[in-house]
């Protein structure tokens, strides 16, 4: 779906005469404008996976080279000595310097960790993300709830109180010395503070133990140098965290590519719960916004092959609190997602045993679909596709090209079998079209936006006024809203 001027133009692939066109739609419908709690969560959620993939894509790269560096110095080595046994003595003077000067070369190398530098600054930064993050969602949810800032107590100094410029200012000084004095205490403070205010259990999760052994490791790589300190055993068994071989003081601890990925995946998932307890506990009128805004997270993580993480959230949605407020086809739209998710992590006891807990024979077509395709029953799948048609009450033609479900059954020579007869035209064909769209969308977003042109250099004060109120009016772009609609 595309915006201009207000509207929304739906466009759809239509095969006319051989051919596959477009035709576009015009409806009076304008995009969803994204939550900026949602917002504020999915691009965490994007930092988050930046920082694991450049932690896999840095840390062996950097390994690769030091072991360049360290088979270049051996051949000086070589070389050298070679040239002191045969060669002339000017020859061997100069290997003898060589010697001399990869010998350097070669300390400098042993006493090197680089590798080991950018996996811990990387995993500092994880939690430096976290932090941000964690401040935004705060601000967010006060200025949501202005009454909120009545129970926050500062004192203002008359020499201060003369230097605002507006009531509003005053309330905004309140809250950023209040959101700063919260982050600035521990996160098992933090979370205390949070549990006093809104009074929320947010610790009553079963990895709370390990998300405060990891902070609390990020604190020793930042004070300590990754050595175990006193504190560090104190808090981490306070928590309740069991240690696999449980270090001693002076001990230094490393990360590993298995325990980051750990970390990375539970400080996501953390701030997930965090946003969408906080969400429905502050701002209950906003619960069937935010119930939307968790399918079209979990269902982005499908899309994006995080099966563990959408798995764990997917069960997560699916506890008592999340589903408050909940529609029964949201609630359904989440279990088959959970179930896709466990699915492809082949778990299929644990799939098996959240698709029972509900009746599906009573459900519209397209769930039903849904469940013949977890259930590995294409025949019945097939026809259940053939009675949609070409569009169903949740699922349309997008869904069989986007929508995780399919991933597998679009393998099928049945299925294509079955939605040429459905489109009238071959599933490769719409493919192709989709396969371009999404290479010009690519081109485009490399392309940097130009700045706006003067017409004189009189104007320059004034365009500069419009370009910062247009960056302040400038909000992400919303995901498009041609996606299956049941994800």
């Amino acid at each position: 779906m595309t915006t201009t001027q207000g509207k929304s133009e739906t466009k759809a692939l239509v095969y006319v005469n051989n051919r596959l066109t477009v035709e576009t739609n015009p409806t009076e419908d304008s995009p969803k404008e994204n939550h900026p709690l949602a917002e504020n969560l999915a691009d965490f959620m994007q930092r988050v996976d930046d920082i694991y993939f450049s932690v896999t894509a840095m840390v062996p790269a950097t390994s690769e080279i030091l072991k360049r560096r360290a088979a270049k110095i051996d051949k000086i080595f070589t070389d050298a000595e070679e040239k002191i046994k045969t060669g002339s003595p000017a020859e061997a003077a100069s290997a003898g310097a060589a010697i001399v000067d990869a010998g350097h070369q070669s300390e400098q190398l042993y006493r090197s960790r680089l590798p080991e530098i950018i996996e811990q600054s990387l995993f500092v930064k994880l939690f430096s993300e976290y932090d941000f993050f964690f401040g935004v969602c705060l601000r967010e949810l006060y200025r949501r709830r202005p009454d909120l800032l009545a129970s926050l107590s500062k004192q203002i100094s008359f020499d201060e109180l003369i230097k605002f410029e507006s009531i509003e200012s005053i309330k905004n000084s309140v809250l950023e010395a209040e959101i700063d004095s919260i982050r600035r205490e521990s996160y098992v403070e933090q979370f205390a503070i949070l549990n006093r205010k809104f009074g929320l259990p947010l610790t009553k999760f079963q990895e709370w133990p390990d998300f405060v052994e990891s902070a609390q490791r990020r604190n020793l790589l930042v004070h300590c140098g990754g050595h175990v300190s006193e504190q560090y055993l104190q808090v981490c068994d306070a928590a309740g965290y069991k240690f696999e071989s449980r270090p001693k003081v002076g001990d230094r601890l490393n990360i590993g590519q298995k325990y980051f990925e750990k970390s990375a995946g539970l400080v996501a998932r953390v701030g997930f719960m965090l946003t969408h307890t906080l969400w429905r506990k502050v701002l209950p009128s906003e619960c069937e916004r935010a119930n939307e805004d968790m399918n079209d997270q979990i269902y982005r993580l499908l899309c994006a092959k995080r099966w563990s993480t959408a798995a764990e959230l997917g069960t997560f949605s699916l506890s008592d609190p999340m589903l408050t407020g909940a529609s029964d086809i949201q609630k359904r739209i989440r279990l088959i997602n959970t179930a896709i998710a466990l699915k492809n992590l082949k778990r299929t006891d644990e799939m098996s045993k959240i698709l029972s807990s509900v009746d599906w024979s009573a459900s519209v077509r397209d769930f039903r679909l849904a469940v013949s395709i977890l259930k590995d029953q294409t025949d019945e799948a097939i026809s259940t596709m053939k009675q949609i048609g070409k569009r169903g009450e949740l699922v349309h033609e997008i869904a069989y090209h986007q929508w995780p479900l399919f991933n597998a059954f679009r393998e099928e020579p049945l299925f294509h079998k079955a939605y040429e007869e459905i489109f009238e035209y071959p599933f490769y064909l719409k493919a192709e079209r989709n396969a371009e769209e999404a290479r010009s969308k690519l081109e485009k977003s490399k392309e940097p936006t130009p700045p706006p042109p003067l017409s004189a250099p009189t104007d320059l004060a004034e365009s500069q006024k419009k370009v910062a109120a247009q960056r302040k009016r400038r909000v992400r772009p919303t995901p498009p809203t041609d996606k299956p609609l049941i994800g």
